[in-house]
């Protein structure tokens, strides 16, 4: 189970985000234009996989929202458009819960022209400077549009993806048709048709590396 606490700011948050500005270029920009949107989800699940598939699911359904909004947009309000799915859980439940449902997404999402960055609270990295950056205050997976000309170096990990990156383009295209099912027809989806998509999908996944 999950609670969708809506738009949020709230001051440790925020603080993160203003520091974070110093390693992410894209970032200053796009709190300058009021494109930024912070949506706070309290996960009450005391299961690892169920939290890491309740994640997943408020993610894709964050994306299709997010790939609405940017329809509308033009400019630099498109290319800035940015949302951040901060998720709160059990502090019991150790272990980086975004990186299935993290790397599921960019498979999906990548030849629509929408990247990830995800943050585990309290963890380390440096930025592309070598230079450490904010520790995350919170776990959060931050959703944007692709920049063809900057973004192909952060799928190293994942090459296979950069052409799709660099040739992205989005046509309304429903990314769970090669699944056999709709985008429009998971919000009525039972619990256990979801976690049967769900294996599906992770197995998929697990194929590709």
């Amino acid at each position: 189970m999950s609670l969708d606490i809506g738009n949020t700011s709230f001051t440790e948050f925020d603080s993160y985000l203003d520091n974070m500005t110093k390693s992410c270029p894209f970032l200053k920009p796009a709190l300058d234009y009021n494109s930024v949107i912070n949506k706070r989800f309290q996960l009450n699940d005391k299961n690892y996989k169920k939290i890491e598939e309740n994640i997943f699911w408020i993610s894709l359904q964050a994306t299709e929202e997010f790939r609405n909004v940017r329809r509308a947009l033009t400019g630099q309000k498109k290319t800035l458009f940015n949302v951040n799915l901060i998720f709160i859980y059990d502090e019991g439940i150790k272990g980086n819960v975004l990186d299935w449902p993290h790397y599921i997404l960019k498979l999906l999402y990548s030849k629509v022209g929408v990247v990830y960055g995800k943050f585990h609270n309290g963890a380390l990295k440096t930025n592309r400077h070598g230079l450490l950056m904010p520790s995350p205050p919170f776990t959060h997976l931050a959703i944007r549009s692709a920049i063809k000309s900057k973004d192909a170096r952060f799928f190293n990990k994942t090459p296979d993806l950069v052409d799709d990156i660099l040739t992205s383009k989005d046509e309304r295209e429903d990314v769970l048709a090669p699944f056999g099912v709709s985008i429009s027809d998971i919000n009525p989806f039972s619990n256990k048709i979801r976690n049967e998509l769900y294996q599906e999908l992770y197995n998929w996944a697990k194929e590709s590396l």
